[in-house]
């Protein structure tokens, strides 16, 4: 038997839809000298905050900025100490290279 919610379509998960703001939110991501540099060592694999820290001479102040502004605009997943880039964080990794 149906459920009137199951006919209600399900929405697209925030992160997942482009548009032109995010389209601008990829550029004001890109023109920071210092996001750029942390998306570029994250890279991949991933990476600790501890050595971002260590590897960019970024104080965990900054650190703790930079990695809230790529989770809040969807680039970056952090889980406790260990920063990985999403699928949109790995296509500006590839703008960046």
């Amino acid at each position: 038997m149906e459920d009137e919610i199951d006919l209600v379509p399900e929405l697209p998960d925030s992160c997942d839809t482009r548009t032109p703001y995010e389209h601008r939110q990829m550029f004001k991501t890109l023109e920071n000298p210092t996001r750029r540099k942390i998306i570029k060592f994250i890279g991949f694999q991933g990476r600790t905050k501890k050595e971002i820290m260590e590897k960019l001479a970024i104080p965990e102040e900054q650190l703790k900025f930079q990695l809230d502004f790529l989770v809040e605009k969807c680039y970056a997943e952090v889980d406790g100490e260990n920063c990985m880039l999403n699928d949109r964080g790995l296509d500006l990794l590839k703008v960046i290279k």
